[in-house]
């Protein structure tokens, strides 16, 4: 059961066994105090009946006007705190509490029909577990001196003997995919949309790769962490063609650091983040954080590509150049999205493979959506027999052939790398693109398996 469910159910186990009232002599009985350890930690409670309910928790004891309650869990103890003070806030039954952070304590007020329940809370952490102690009494005892001296009797009487655990050497496995490589820690596998991801709980590393340009992820980055609520970007830099990104950012109730870096391999940028709880990144995990990252790298060096009509080509080929700027491209949108167009048309007519493809279709439709400033770029694309571009306009044609519909990060990526598209690398550079109608794009990749387009 979840941590922070279960605190419901000690404040429902604290109501039900406070709900009887009992006399002045019952209350003034004597009663001796017994030990609960574990794993260096160890308090004193009232050797008092076991709650019949209390098989949830580790010791669950009530005396009538009195209940007790410690369990121990493998979290934070800060986080458990936090989760504790979230459920006292949710709670319909809560009158008030009062909370002490820095000795992760709270004393609240809880009514049971006619009753008043006064309950103090701590969380202790000991060797790197968590203990929770609850003392709840009903508010018609408090000022009974035995009833105090149970408070103070109780939380007096924590104590924690450090254990020093034998330092465990790091397994590291290698993550390979195409030329991109990089070590991992051992650690248990995450669900998600990652091409790799692990975590420790205190950690996690996640790598994904995008089909965008390095500089246009990065940029990304930085313009959108400031909108995000409660994130923080701590430092960024770029060496190179490596782009790094520091930065802070809330989960629920932790605060996460994110150590990030990027560079560009296998024609697409690859993403790498050691994500980690900031209260709890101490030297051991900060050494595992800089391995990973120092590991992540390209085993050769891709270019990244920026399309230009060079003054070699111009010289080389005047008149081709002169066509596509004078004729073919007619868009005055596409520079407003990044889009250098007559550089586009110029390598996308001198691929031959990527003419053979496009050589099935008259007239295509290009659709790049840009999500972020919520906007599209459409763009009509005429095509003669052999699949070259014989016009690029603004607009959209009703009776197009295929519709191709692509975010505009990956497509500043995809044509900017239209010379180095071959049949090795169609399906890197078209994963998100969709097309319609959608039986195309697959059509596509069975003639590109076929060879049709050797």
């Amino acid at each position: 059961m979840e941590k922070n469910v279960l605190l419901f159910c000690i404040l429902g186990l604290l109501l039900v066994s406070c709900a009887k009232i009992d006399t002045e002599d019952v209350i003034n009985k004597p009663f001796n105090y017994t030990t609960y350890t574990s794993d260096g930690f160890s308090i004193k409670y009232p050797d008092w009946p076991l709650h019949e309910k209390g098989n949830e928790t580790e010791i669950s004891v009530s005396r009538g006007f009195c209940t007790v309650i410690i369990d121990t869990a493998d979290i934070p103890a800060e986080s458990w705190y936090q989760q504790l003070t979230t459920a006292l806030k949710d709670a319909p039954h809560v009158l008030s509490s009062e909370e002490n952070e820095e000795e992760l304590s709270v004393k609240s007020t809880v009514t049971y029909k006619e009753h008043k329940l006064v309950s103090k809370m701590k969380v202790a952490g000991c060797n790197k577990k968590s203990h929770l102690i609850n003392i709840a009494c009903l508010e018609t005892v408090i000022g009974y001196e035995t009833v105090m001296d149970v408070y103070d009797s109780i939380l007096g009487s924590i104590s924690c003997e450090e254990t020093k655990e034998e330092p465990k050497e790091i397994s590291y496995e290698k993550f390979v995919d195409d030329d991109f490589e990089i070590l991992h820690p051992d650690w248990n596998e995450i669900e998600g949309d990652h091409i790799l991801g692990v975590s420790a709980g205190i950690c996690s590393v996640v790598v994904n790769k995008h089909n965008a340009l390095p500089g246009d992820l990065f940029n990304w980055i930085i313009k959108s962490l400031p909108e995000q609520e409660g994130s923080k970007l701590i430092e960024s830099n770029k060496n190179g063609e490596v782009y790094t990104a520091k930065y802070t950012s809330p989960y629920q109730e932790h605060k996460m650091i994110s150590d990030t870096k990027f560079f560009y391999c296998n024609y697409q940028t690859y993403f790498t983040a050691v994500v980690c709880m900031e209260n709890m990144l101490d030297d051991k995990f900060r050494e595992i954080r800089d391995v990973i990252l120092n590991s992540a790298q390209c085993k050769k060096e891709y270019k990244i590509p920026e399309p230009k009509i060079t003054e070699d080509i111009k010289k080389k080929e005047p008149e081709v150049v002169e066509e596509i700027k004078a004729e073919i491209v007619k868009t005055d949108a596409a520079e407003e999205f990044g889009i250098d167009a007559e550089a586009i048309v110029y390598f996308i007519n001198e691929n031959t493979f990527f003419t053979k493809v496009m050589s099935d279709f008259n007239s295509a439709n290009l659709v790049f959506d840009d999500a972020e400033n919520d906007r599209e770029l459409k763009l009509k694309v005429k095509l003669d027999k052999n699949g070259k571009i014989i016009l690029l306009d603004d607009g959209h044609y009703s009776d197009a052939d295929i519709t191709l519909t692509v975010p505009l990060i990956d497509a500043l990526n995809i044509l900017n790398n239209a010379a180095n598209i071959n049949p090795l690398n169609l399906i890197v550079f078209a994963a998100h693109v969709t097309t319609d109608p959608p039986e195309i794009k697959n059509q596509v990749i069975q003639n590109v398996l076929r060879g049709k387009y050797n």
